[in-house]
């Protein structure tokens, strides 16, 4: 969610003293958030006002981010983004599609889609930016429940950048949850062909398996899960899946036995 450098790098002349600063304060921020919270409310005090003024609320925005408080980022993301409108700043909208991913995160779903949908209307992203603000927007459809139209972003994205792995494997995981299971195994298969050792996809595949009734299959995948990144949050929820698998063939396995038991005492007995 950190704004590259795009101020500080638009032109070949020498940097600006807020440019610098910029530069400074997005460094201090990325090595500690508080502190760099710190600076920048100190540089918005020190500069009230002026052409630059939302620099510091820039940085500000991205220790907000950095620290978890996406609301508070989501604000000042949204308030540098309407002065770098004004001051003709072609940043502008990739500081719009910053609050966007901000409030998404704070759950502020209706924020979110209202800043992302000022970054693309801008047609200023650039290419990477705009997929990265579509699957922000994407997922935002998905948290207001708008599926048809998260998998029509969704399938943008699979056109225009079809190298990229998370749009198959997001695409997968909508399909599914959409209960179109014969595309999530599409997508997911290419998925796993462009992210072969990633636990999302693993974890995501077993779970595309085990709603087809492919048990077997969703195991492996589980287990695949865990081998790969034993201590990430996909492995957690793979041995949590295991545990529930493991459990429901024990229940099976005991009415199995009970039934064939069942069936003996039945049998006549032999004299």
């Amino acid at each position: 969610m950190f704004l590259p450098l795009l101020l500080f790098l638009q032109s070949s002349a020498l940097p600006t003293l807020d440019e610098v600063k910029l530069r400074d304060c997005l460094k201090l921020v990325r090595a500690d958030a508080k502190s760099g919270i710190v600076s920048a409310n100190e540089w918005a005090r020190e500069q009230p006002s002026g052409k630059n003024r939302y620099f510091a609320d820039i940085c500000l925005a991205s220790g907000y981010a950095r620290d978890g408080k996406y609301s508070q980022s989501a604000d000042r993301f949204a308030e540098a983004a309407r002065a770098a409108e004004k001051a003709g700043d072609l940043g502008a909208a990739k500081l719009w599609a910053q609050a966007g991913g901000a409030a998404l995160s704070a759950g502020q779903t209706d924020d979110a889609l209202g800043y992302i949908e000022t970054a693309l209307r801008s047609g200023k992203l650039l290419p990477g930016e705009r997929i990265d603000t579509l699957i922000d927007r994407a997922r935002a459809y998905v948290a207001s429940d708008r599926l048809d139209s998260a998998m029509t972003d969704l399938a943008e994205i699979r056109r225009t950048a079809p190298n990229l792995g998370q749009g198959w494997l997001l695409s997968a995981t909508l399909a599914r949850r959409m209960g179109d299971l014969a595309a999530a195994q599409g997508f997911i298969k290419t998925a796993g062909a462009l992210y072969a050792s990633d636990p999302a996809v693993a974890l995501e595949a077993g779970n595309i398996a085990a709603a087809a009734g492919a048990y077997d299959i969703a195991r492996e995948q589980w287990q695949q899960t865990v081998k790969i990144a034993p201590g990430s949050p996909q492995s957690a929820t793979a041995k949590a899946l295991l545990e529930q698998l493991a459990a429901i063939d024990a229940e099976q396995a005991k009415v199995t036995a009970a039934a064939k038991a069942e069936a003996a005492a039945r049998e006549p007995q032999s004299r």
